[in-house]
């Protein structure tokens, strides 16, 4: 089950929106570690979400500790294209795959959250 965390303005994001030139801000950020499989101890996986001109961002962050190794971003809205992308631009299913969901469970897991 997702845990929303508490004080999420303190995660910095390496995000900026294009338009206004202004860095993202976190709206909210929540660790869905219980809802993944397969990851390896001491590692959790936690959807940030923020908001530019064009639309709601969820920023997926594959964590150890307190420290982001590796990261990915995508636009909620946008995620329709993702369930359709060819096997070689696939980022979206490899991420799902990686954190052993399906691309529709990963789906469902950021849009439940995303409000």
């Amino acid at each position: 089950m997702p845990t929303v965390l508490k004080n999420p303005q303190s995660i910095n994001l390496p995000l900026f929106d294009p338009t206004t030139k202004e860095d993202c801000v976190v709206e909210k950020a929540v660790d869905v570690s219980a809802d993944c499989f397969h990851l390896d101890p001491g590692i959790a996986v936690r959807l940030v979400f923020t908001r530019v001109t064009r639309g709601h961002i969820v920023v997926i962050q594959d964590m150890e500790g307190n420290k982001v190794r590796m990261w990915v971003h995508f636009f909620v809205e946008e995620l329709d294209t993702e369930m359709y992308m060819p096997e070689q631009d696939a980022t979206f299913e490899s991420w799902a795959r990686k954190l052993g969901l399906t691309k529709e469970r990963l789906r469902i897991l950021i849009e439940e959250n995303a409000t």
